[in-house]
């Protein structure tokens, strides 16, 4: 499993149908997960991703100007503040 961690949710949509890299010629495109919101003020976004072959050369392609960087993990952030009674 991947997942993506951002503070900016327009980031997802436009990132969000990828390459499948899971075997050779693939089976399509893979959609990302939906979008998980962080609670509290400014939030963090997290989407799980099926593929975990995604790494940071292919974040830096979308993460580059003024869009904010994006974290990829391999579970949901340690410090993540989940919504009360989630």
């Amino acid at each position: 499993m991947t997942v993506l961690v951002s503070r900016n949710p327009d980031l997802f949509a436009a990132i969000g149908w990828t390459e499948d890299l899971s075997s050779e010629g693939g089976v399509g495109p893979v959609k990302i997960g939906e979008l998980l919101v962080e609670a509290g003020e400014n939030p963090r976004y997290a989407a799980i991703h099926p593929l975990a072959k995604i790494d940071e050369a292919w974040i830096a392609a979308y993460c580059t100007g003024e869009t904010p960087e994006m974290q990829i993990l391999g579970a949901m952030p340690a410090d993540w503040r989940y919504p009360k009674g989630a």
